[in-house]
């Protein structure tokens, strides 16, 4: 039985199955997700403040969970400060006349994938009344930040807009480039950070020990996961692509969620990686790892 060894959280709620783990145990692997960083929020009052001039943007961009979590958290500081969710009492706040406090709702949000779509929608739900809610998301079918950039390009018709981009500590630079090339200005702002987890290497540690099968596919979720990750995981494996390894590490193959994660794998540390993604969701995942495993077939 192949073992996958996910570079990722678990889902949060521990009464819900996690639906990566779910998938790949149905279909007889074993599975296990460590997560190899600590994501800590931040600016949550600036972001709050923008959440109350959200009529000025034309859309905003939300290409990560964590990103999510911000605009939830955001919003639970206004609900403890205000107390309030009588979308009259944040059109007085913002100096608009009454009636028009439902017009932001009209503001697209702009995601990689359909997890960050499903969690925007619970705030929806969890948030009635509140400004700049996202009713209306865009894009979840992209599979990369480029993709949502050229996504954005062909479905905002305004020139000159303004969007607003939520961030992480790491970010590359396509997504804004092609986005001003075409006239549209992101602005950023960070609202996330992320450490290596001080608990990953014992946790890795348990994981390999309990499992004696030698046939391994290590799964990796982001270029800044993966990188913390090496260290550890090169005590235990051998990847291809590698000239030495450890001389107790047994061979393992790679995966990628999508062509971001892939492309830092094999320019920045000279992996093969041997299965991609089509897609950042379980079913694509699941899909290449067994075409990979499975040529032939």
């Amino acid at each position: 039985m192949p073992n996958v060894l996910l570079l990722r959280s678990p889902s949060g709620d521990p009464s819900v199955p996690d639906k990566y783990e779910s998938l790949f145990a149905n279909e007889r692997f074993w599975v296990a997700s460590v997560p190899v960083l600590e994501t800590g929020l931040t600016n949550i009052e600036e972001l709050g403040t923008h959440i109350m001039r959200g009529t000025s943007y034309q859309g905003v961009i939300i290409t990560s969970a964590r990103s999510c979590e911000a605009w939830r958290a955001a919003l639970q500081s206004m609900e403890s400060t205000s107390g309030k969710r009588d979308p009259s009492f944040f059109a007085v706040v913002r100096g608009e006349p009454i009636d028009s406090a439902e017009s932001s709702h009209a503001v697209p949000f702009y995601v990689v994938g359909k997890a960050s779509s499903d969690a925007l929608s619970s705030i929806c739900h969890d948030f009635p009344g509140y400004p700049l809610l996202p009713h209306d998301i865009r894009g979840e079918t992209s599979g990369t930040s480029e993709q949502l950039a050229e996504f954005i390009v062909s479905d905002l018709p305004t020139r000159p807009a303004t969007l607003l981009y939520l961030t992480g500590d790491k970010n590359r630079d396509t997504l804004p480039r092609i986005l001003e090339h075409a006239g549209i200005e992101p602005r950023p702002l960070q609202v996330y950070g992320t450490t290596c987890s001080p608990t990953f290497p014992a946790r890795l540690d348990k994981v390999v020990d309990i499992c004696s099968d030698s046939d391994w596919w290590i799964v990796c979720f982001a270029p800044s996961a993966s990188g913390y990750a090496l260290p550890a995981l090169r005590l235990h494996f051998a990847f291809p692509g590698e000239q030495q390894s450890h001389p107790a590490a047994v061979r393992a193959r790679l995966a990628a969620i999508g062509q971001t994660t892939h492309a830092y794998l094999r320019d920045e540390c000279g992996f093969i990686v041997d299965a991609v993604a089509s897609k950042p969701n379980p079913e694509a995942l699941l899909a290449a790892i067994q075409g990979a495993s499975n040529p032939a077939a």
